[in-house]
């Protein structure tokens, strides 16, 4: 148009054919709004080749990102797309490929940052970025010329690096473990900065942002030791004190989980109320005959409950869902963006709870006694020693793994019902490609990733492939994972019409917290009942302390593990601590910190850390800690949107909230993720919530009911709330 020249008849007809008139308007008049578009724009042009008007400065810079922004979603979804046949299909050819793919896509990455640096500079292009109008514009350009990140090294550097990533991902999706006593082997496990660590925190857009975690670990402290004090009290009292030292960290064997990271599975040790009901539907997923993908299903419902989007069409047909059988995969849980953008449909998922990741290496001395049968083999949650722990067992319980297998749950009905959660909120929907293309359970004949993922190819606008991976099973875990999976798809979903450099969560916390916030919802004995699959459940403060523990032990317990990861490598990358001592410094931290300690003697030819996914796979963990705070923070503004909770009201705490078909809470939700990255991440939470921080106040508002029996349980028992030296000087 520049120049006084007419538009291309091509153009007029592009423009046009994007008109939609009303039915009423025959063909004459269309007619006429053609004529008057192509006199306009020959008026608009000839007027402007007249006065010889140039495009702005800005407004070059916008065009010149909008194709930089195609170049990026073609690039990335070649990549994820490579990674994608890999991580469902973990073989040596695949591996390769998905290394080469990397490789070109590390390579146009440092490419794009070079051009973007070049042009947005003093002596470039666009010399005067910073002081464009569009606040907007310039964020997209800030995170631009910022995201070097591995691109910065080239050749044989990069070569190796991607290699040697490849090769740590592998080993760890192929390891196994022994059992305790080392009679049974084979067993599946679970499956441009001043420094490494000022790269991996510069998505958060805080100067001080590791001082900010640093904060929020203080404010958790207090509550942290006194649940860890609860729950050593319970150890001891199951397991002698010749096991457990009262006053000691507690060995990380006996929380549940590989890495004591969280310790749900000791929930039976440490609840107090056994006989109350339980808040546990596996047995009614297994009754009710709900399958993999009845349970994404039933996610995704709860999504579009609350006028969100559905799963794509791409996402239910790519993603992998179940672990496939005769093939290694990557088993643990993720979500994949495949990068195309506004439009978009490619979103997909993997995950399995009992296809999991073991040792990379054999303990010189045999098998590592690390885990019981149903342990954490991290010890980074503890729910799986619930049984040990749960104060009341009598008190109903909060689990339908029965009814899901009673009633015949299908994995893919477990699916849909996800699905119902979300469009019940006014989300969207799952697309066809989610559903064709979803790997929902494990295949036979090859080995997988299975570790759970949502996964976003890439295409941007108006695409429809999304998927998940995840070898899933019938059961209460599971069918929580999968609406957490879901929510990711949502947020791809949610952002696809952003700038590629845009479509990714405010901060990387956020995409965590999201799914978590939703998980909270599902995961309440009023959702359960309400869709059919917790019944004879008996409503008592004994069942509502059990159940307020058993999310203790995943969520409270999970903080200083997850404050333990980073820290350990960020002391790496500040050279705090030596790679010689490594393993040592590790073991410190956990102690220190999280109060646990080795099952076994540990030495520096053992690597610890590295029986942890993210550690081989270098993604940063902080995220998750983030998540964890705001989820609670996200749920509790959700919750007052639609009016299932009230802070002066007993009768609605906010432990019981259940915001499921609630178009309030839904829109609220609609609104953030829709952001993406455009927004530096405190205003997008300030939308949510009306806060612009983080603040542990939301999650001991939820907690308080089981402090205030902590608080009891502790002063009648009269145990030290700490280990080692704190107790020493409390004795004295």
């Amino acid at each position: 148009m520049l120049g006084g020249q007419i538009p291309h008849q091509k153009e007029i007809s592009q423009r046009c054919s994007s008109i939609s008139l009303p039915k009423s308007m025959g063909p004459k008049f269309a007619t006429v709004i053609v004529l008057a578009i192509i006199a306009v724009t020959a008026t608009s042009a000839s007027v402007l080749a007249s006065k010889n008007q140039q495009p702005s400065e800005e407004e070059q810079a916008l065009t010149w990102l909008s194709s930089l922004d195609e170049e990026y979603s073609l690039q990335c979804n070649a990549q994820m797309v490579a990674r994608w046949d890999y991580i469902v299909n973990v073989t040596d050819e695949t591996a390769a490929i998905s290394t080469q793919a990397n490789e070109v896509y590390a390579t146009f990455k440092k490419d794009a940052w070079e051009r973007v640096t070049a042009a947005f500079d003093a002596n470039g292009q666009f010399p005067n970025w910073e002081s464009y109008s569009d606040s907007v514009l310039v964020r997209k350009i800030r995170k631009l010329k910022d995201s070097a990140k591995d691109s910065i090294l080239t050749g044989t550097d990069l070569t190796n690096y991607l290699t040697l990533q490849a090769e740590m991902e592998t080993i760890y999706a192929a390891a196994t473990i022994c059992n305790l006593d080392g009679t049974e082997c084979g067993l599946a496990l679970e499956p441009r900065y001043p420094s490494g660590d000022a790269m991996w925190v510069s998505p958060y857009d805080e100067p001080y942002f590791q001082q900010q975690i640093a904060a929020v670990w203080e404010e958790m402290k207090p509550w942290y030791k006194k649940l860890h004090a609860y729950v050593r009290r319970r150890l001891v009292e199951h397991y002698g004190s010749d096991k457990v030292d009262p006053t000691g960290p507690i060995p990380a064997q006996l929380l549940g989980n590989p890495w004591a990271q969280q310790w749900g599975n000791i929930a039976d040790l440490t609840i107090p109320y056994p006989d109350a009901s339980s808040v546990d539907v596996t047995a009614a997923l297994n009754e009710q005959g709900y399958t993999v993908e009845q349970i994404f299903r039933t996610s995704e419902e709860f999504f579009t409950s609350l006028g969100l989007e559905p799963m794509t069409d791409t996402f239910w047909e790519k993603s992998m869902l179940e672990k496939p059988e005769g093939r290694e995969v990557v088993c643990h849980a993720s979500a994949e963006d495949f990068c195309l953008g506004p439009g978009s449909e490619d979103f997909r998922q993997d995950q399995d709870v009992y296809c999991l990741v073991g040792s990379a290496k054999v303990v010189p001395s045999g098998a590592l006694p690390c885990v019981s049968h149903k342990g954490n083999p991290w010890a980074q949650q503890w729910g799986n020693i619930a049984d040990l722990t749960i104060p009341y067992p009598d008190a109903s319980s909060v689990d339908v793994t029965a009814a899901l297998n009673e009633q015949g749950y299908t994995v893919e009905q477990i699916f849909r019902t996800s699905e119902e959660f979300f469009t019940s909120l006014g989300l969207e929907p799952m697309t066809d490609t989610f559903w064709e293309k979803s790997m929902l359970e494990k295949p036979e004949g090859r080995e997988v990733v299975c570790h759970a993922s949502a996964e976003d190819f890439c295409l941007g606008p108006g695409s429809e492939d999304f998927r998940i991976k995840m070898c899933t099973a019938i059961n209460q875990d599971d069918f929580i994972t999968v609406h957490h999976e879901m929510g990711h798809i949502q947020y791809f979903q949610q952002y696809r019409n952003q700038p590629f450099i845009f479509r990714d969560g405010a901060n990387p916390g956020f995409h965590e917290a999201i799914g978590d916030t939703l998980a909270l919802s599902v995961a309440t004995p009023k959702h359960l009942q309400t869709i059919g699959l917790l019944t004879n459940y008996q409503e008592s403060l004994e069942a509502d302390i059990n159940y307020l523990l058993a999310m203790a032990l995943d969520k409270i317990a999970f903080l200083p593990f997850a404050y333990v990861m980073d820290s350990w490598r960020w002391d790496l990358f500040g050279n705090a601590t030596q790679a010689e001592v490594m393993n040592g410094h590790w073991w410190n931290l956990r102690e220190t910190i999280q109060g646990v300690s080795p099952p076994v003697e540990r030495t520096e030819n053992d690597f610890d850390p590295g029986a942890k996914y993210h550690i081989p796979a270098n993604v940063p963990y902080v995220r998750y800690f983030v998540s964890f705070i705001i989820q609670f923070q996200f749920y509790e503004s959700l919750c007052l949107a639609a009016g299932e909770y009230d802070p002066n009201d007993p009768a609605k705490p906010l432990y019981k909230c259940d915001f499921y078909q609630n178009a309030e809470a839904g829109q609220l939700m609609e609104n953030a993720l829709k952001l993406g990255y455009s927004l530096p991440w405190t205003e997008t939470m300030e939308a949510i919530t009306g806060q612009r921080e983080m603040s542990a106040a939301s999650l001991q508002a939820y907690f308080k009911p089981l402090e205030e029996f902590m608080d009891n349980y502790l002063a009648e028992t009269g145990d030290c709330i700490g280990w080692g030296d704190e107790c020493l000087k409390t004795k004295n």
